[in-house]
């Protein structure tokens, strides 16, 4: 495993508009963050050396998965690595890399869910994948894409709920915070900006919750958060927005 051949994880740091606890990498334990201090240039910095250690682990995970090409797990952990990278970048503001980052960690877990339709932690890591392209194209603005990507993710949800019914109803809350982020794309698309805004704030509100009941996905829910906060100020500063448009969902 990745795990026995990687150095234990290093301490990862707060960029001091993310919320963010903890960096957890599959099999290792969890190394607490540096707490938030207010210091946007030390928070950078230590923001650096995390992307280093990562970046570092990436290789190796690369190596090994490499040499093992039909080695599910060394597989799995690879593409967790790559989404890792990809969301201290986002951290970071690079979002053209972190992007890169994730369609690399997607190409590995779709694989390994397509061919493992019935394993529902690899299906999860499969909508992770979406969710973290969605993330990066909300934050570029790029509603479209974002759309897709999260449609995507939302049809593997419905399936894992299906595969785990203990998992079920915080895979329902996941499920419901894209339904609304679809919503409030379909309506920023369609230039309906006030029904948009509206939208955001229920997927945020769903947010809040999922933080609360799923902690190890704490970091990217986090992320999304920062993003849709940013896109929804966007939206509702905009000077064509009076009312909020009625919602259908």
């Amino acid at each position: 495993m990745v795990q026995e051949v990687i150095a234990e994880q290093a301490n990862t740091a707060i960029a001091p508009k993310i919320d963010w606890e903890v960096l957890t990498i599959p099999g290792e334990p969890v190394a607490p963050a540096l707490q938030e201090n207010g210091d946007v240039h030390g928070a950078q910095d230590n923001l650096a050396e995390a992307l280093e250690t990562l970046q570092e682990k990436v290789t190796i995970a690369a190596q090994l998965a490499e040499a093992d090409p039909h080695n599910a797990d060394l597989q799995r952990d690879l593409a967790v690595y790559y989404n890792k990278v990809g969301e201290v970048l986002v951290a970071q503001g690079d979002l053209g890399e972190a992007l890169s980052y994730f369609r690399d960690g997607l190409a590995i877990s779709g694989s390994l869910a397509e061919a493992n339709p019935d394993h529902s932690d690899l299906q999860a890591s499969w909508a992770t994948s979406y969710g973290s392209i969605a993330l990066v194209l909300v934050e570029q603005g790029d509603a479209a894409g974002a759309l897709d990507a999260f449609q995507h993710a939302r049809q593997i949800v419905v399936r894992i709920k299906s595969l785990s019914p203990d998992a079920a109803p915080i895979y329902a809350l996941f499920e419901a915070a894209i339904i609304k982020l679809e919503v409030a794309l379909n309506l920023t698309l369609k230039h309906e900006r006030a029904g948009a805004v509206t939208a955001f704030q229920q997927a945020r509100e769903i947010i809040v919750k999922l933080r609360e009941q799923s902690p190890n996905d704490e970091t990217l829910l986090a992320l999304f958060d920062a993003a849709i906060a940013k896109r929804e100020k966007a939206l509702a500063t905009d000077p064509g927005v009076v009312k909020p448009a009625h919602l259908d969902q």
